[in-house]
């Protein structure tokens, strides 16, 4: 099955993929590479043009191919409008929010600075930036802002022009030769602004124009899904710094061992481990992170997303560390799980040899062509050959328990998740045209959870857990060279969700109460890695972050 298109497929020309790091940093971000194929992505619906283009590169093709897109003539002018993300305030307080820039704007511009806005004339291939003039109030508290001339250096743009002038350009370019076209928006809260004391932009009656909604978002996601060199160098840039990270921490830890410790595991929480993590990103000036820090230790690894990062490290098995940097705007996702004091006990390295044999076998089928739900089920499998050959799983061989989904209550979510601008970036057009929500609420992967018995506050009429073709797995498309997924299959112990399977008479059968008593305190072991999809294969972008002693 074929993925749906952003671009047609061609030989790359352009830059080769080994370029240093450092040159593909100090290029521009390929802002107007990027409307290019937004624009052709607008022109093109799915279904209606080729597969996307796979170079990796920001190559002369994937220019080209876009150019005579949208050059080709027309009967309808476009533009796209996207503004950047302002500088918001809580009530009663003048410390603002921290600023994260709107991912869809920083893709089309590159720009992570605030109260940005963006234009793109589609006919005449202008991508034009808007800026915030200098207000001489703000410069003695936070300096010069950037100049014009200074944005037309650092940013991939035509022009650069004041957010004052924005509304004059707009009512230009609707009036403008054809009087009238579509300006397309993200959504119906992202239309340009209405000037202070007017109801619309009275554009309507002026002309034919159509305030557009609804393309926008599925064109950006689906050129998302297939990152260029240079958001590849960027990612690289993100994982070098949790590298940093990762590594702080096993060598903070190292000095709690050995005849004349320097540090007390008795003193120590999991916020120290927190705290080195991001004293090493930090220093190597990776300031934000891809997401709060899971310091998990013991029993709370078996919580998913775990960020209290308070409890003891002492008499604790195992640490779940999951944790990334941020690079200008671009995401890290790692997860390492490694005993404490460097001691495997029995249980947590039987837990720990099924997850690491769950991701080998996963990555090695992360490769274009495959779908990623058959991904998830071949760690599913592993999941359950191993939780059978530990005893905790009886009665019934792996394709039973596959097909009854209890598998889930010790393996709770998908293999992975699309990774790039955000954590749990973009889906793009499913292989089925079903379209893709990010925001929707099953997006990771999480079983449907209303029949289970969760507890005496929840009175259900039977208990239920989802089957198979129930579970939603976080990407759910066929895999293509150009995508960068995380792989990080998992094996937990939460008593909370496993309580529910063991009252349920369907899955109780199933699972060995005395041996599972065993390994209550291993906590839980996930394992997780980005890898760059390839035409012939895969790149694991993490690889160079240790896993553990």
């Amino acid at each position: 099955m074929v993925t749906k298109a952003t671009l047609s497929k061609g030989v790359c020309t352009g830059p080769d993929q080994s370029l240093s790091l450092s040159i593909v940093i100090d290029q521009k971000y390929p802002a107007k590479l990027h409307a290019r194929k937004v624009a052709h992505r607008l022109l093109n619906p799915p279904k209606t043009s080729p597969p996307p283009c796979s170079c990796l590169t920001s190559c002369s093709v994937c220019a080209a191919n876009a150019i005579s897109s949208i050059s080709a003539p027309r009967p309808t002018p476009r533009i796209i409008y996207l503004p950047g993300q302002p500088i918001l305030y809580p009530e009663y307080s003048d410390q603002p929010i921290k600023f994260r820039q709107r991912r869809y704007f920083m893709y089309l511009t590159g720009c992570n600075q605030p109260n940005c806005h963006l234009t793109y004339d589609v006919t005449t291939d202008k991508l034009t930036l808007y800026i915030p003039p200098l207000d001489p109030r703000e410069v003695v508290w936070t300096g010069m802002p950037p100049s014009i001339e200074d944005s037309l250096r650092e940013y991939d743009v035509d022009d650069v022009r004041y957010t004052t002038e924005l509304r004059n350009d707009l009512d230009e370019w609707v009036a403008g030769p054809g009087r009238g076209g579509i300006v397309h928006c993200l959504d119906e809260l992202s239309t340009p602004p209405v000037p202070e004391g007017e109801v619309g932009w009275g554009w309507a009656g002026l002309c034919a124009v159509e305030v557009e909604c609804s393309m926008l978002r599925p064109a950006v996601d689906d050129c998302r899904v297939y990152k260029d060199t240079y958001e590849l160098g960027l990612m690289r840039r993100a994982l070098d710094a949790t590298r940093r990270g990762h590594e702080a921490v096993l060598a903070f830890l190292r000095n709690t061992h050995g005849p004349k410790p320097k540090l007390s595991i008795e003193s120590l929480t999991e916020a120290d481990v927190e705290a080195e993590f991001l004293r090493a990103c930090i220093a190597v000036q990776a300031k934000t992170q891809a997401y709060d820090p899971i310091a998990a230790a013991g029993k709370n690894g078996a919580t998913l997303h775990y960020t209290k990062n308070n409890a003891p490290l002492a008499g604790k098995q195992l640490l779940l560390l999951d944790a990334g940097a941020e690079w200008q705007c671009y995401a890290s996702d790692i997860t390492r799980t490694f005993p404490i004091n460097g001691l495997w006990t029995p249980e947590a390295k039987r837990v720990y040899d099924i997850v690491d044999r769950m991701q080998r076998e996963c990555i090695m089928q992360t490769v274009d062509g495959v779908p990623w739900r058959e991904t998830h089920m071949l760690a599913a499998r592993i999941a359950v050959e191993g939780l059978l050959e530990l005893g905790i799983f009886r009665n019934g061989s792996v394709e039973e328990i596959l097909k009854q989904g209890t598998y889930k209550a010790f393996y709770p979510h998908g293999i992975g998740h699309m990774i790039g601008l955000e954590t749990h970036d973009v889906e793009g057009t499913r292989d089925d045209d079903s379209g893709y929500d990010p925001h929707a609420s099953e997006r990771r992967g999480v079983p449907r959870m209303e029949g289970l018995r969760m507890g005496p506050r929840r009175a259900v009429a039977a208990p239920h857990v989802p089957l198979p073709d129930e579970y939603s797995v976080m990407v759910d498309r066929v895999l293509r060279a150009g995508m960068v997924v995380t792989v990080e299959p998992g094996i937990y112990f939460c008593e909370w969700i496993i309580q529910a399977y063991l009252r349920a008479e369907g899955h109780a059968k199933y699972i060995d109460r005395t041996a599972l008593n065993r390994y209550w305190d291993v906590g839980g072991v996930r394992i997780e890695d980005v890898v760059l999809v390839l035409e012939n294969g895969n790149e694991v972008l993490s690889k160079d972050i240790p896993k553990g002693w």
